[in-house]
């Protein structure tokens, strides 16, 4: 149990976040962790270091860079490309290393001029890495560049992809779609508020929450709301589609489960502590990390599957 208990917690991939203000590059993500999970390891990303460690038993494989630099901080989960590990940092660099040893580079791309906050998204032989400096970059697998699309603010959140077009939320309140193959806007929409979750893409539909609470459903062929809902609070993170409802957290402590075709709200659940990150769905529901040190389920039916505390903001 404790070992399940242990995946259950580096799977979720939640954030911890300490804000000095809400404003693109200048804000400051002090301790934003990420997970990558296989069937034998898990990439953490913990502060200073890429850390390695054995999916049975927690043990340490390896840790990147090996003694922690003070001008290096890793905010995002790393990506796992075959062997490549492809990591983004606070330090401006996007860096591939060898996944089995966590020493070997293959390649680091230094263009950017702002942090890396969120993973960069992989489709197929293409990298696309948001970046703080207003500007998303495309990459091959080999670290050399594309193209790169510039905004008006921060790309903090992955983008989504459906092989075609790039979706991409951003701080001056725009979700963009972007050509995968050219970095060519093909349009653009006002959202209200800044959006830093990662949206969700289902079958030619867009869902993503802004800060202000605001969420929405998009149409990724023109662009167009399809619907709005209005919940409690920021929404910062992706919502899960199961079964034709969504779920997700938002700042103020509420899990808001909505009908997927219309907006409407099924219920909304108060469990008394902001909730930053996304779930992560198992067995019998959904997994959510609380701001307070709480890991709580969620049934699909919206009943509370039971609570651990774990201590420390998730």
């Amino acid at each position: 149990m404790k070992n399940k208990i242990l995946t259950i917690l580096v799977a979720i991939s939640v954030l911890a976040i300490t804000l000095t203000s809400c404003t693109g590059g200048s804000s400051t993500a002090t301790s934003w962790g990420g997970a990558t999970v296989t069937d034998s390891a898990v990439y953490f990303a913990d502060g200073m270091q890429i850390v390695a460690l054995r999916l049975d038993n927690g043990a340490n494989i390896w840790s990147y860079p090996e003694k922690a630099v003070a001008t290096r901080s890793f905010l995002a989960a790393p990506v796992l490309v075959g062997e490549q590990l492809i990591i983004a940092d606070a330090a401006n660099l996007l860096t591939s290393i060898n996944s089995r040893d966590g020493v070997t580079q293959n390649w680091q791309f230094a263009g950017a001029k702002g942090k890396y906050i969120d993973s960069p998204l992989v489709v197929g032989e293409t990298i696309v890495a948001p970046n703080a400096d207003n500007s998303l970059y495309a990459l091959d697998l080999d670290g050399t560049k594309l193209w790169a699309f510039a905004a008006d603010n921060a790309f903090w959140a992955q983008p989504a992809s459906d092989g075609e077009f790039v979706y991409a939320p951003n701080f001056d309140h725009y979700l963009y779609a972007v050509d995968l193959a050219t970095g060519v806007q093909k349009w653009k929409t006002d959202l209200k508020a800044s959006l830093v979750a990662r949206p969700t893409l289902v079958d030619g539909v867009i869902y993503i929450g802004n800060l202000d609470g605001d969420f929405f459903a998009v149409d990724s062929e023109r662009g167009t709301v399809l619907w709005e809902t209005k919940v409690a609070g920021g929404v910062w993170a992706a919502s899960n589609l199961v079964d034709d409802q969504l779920y997700f957290g938002d700042q103020t402590g509420i899990i808001n489960i909505l009908n997927a075709a219309d907006g409407s709200v099924v219920e909304a659940i108060n469990v008394e502590s902001g909730i930053i990150g996304a779930g992560v769905v198992v067995t019998d529901g959904i997994v959510f990390g609380k701001e307070n040190g709480d890991i709580i389920t969620i049934g699909l039916d919206g009943s509370n599957l039971g609570t651990k505390t774990v201590g420390g903001s998730i």
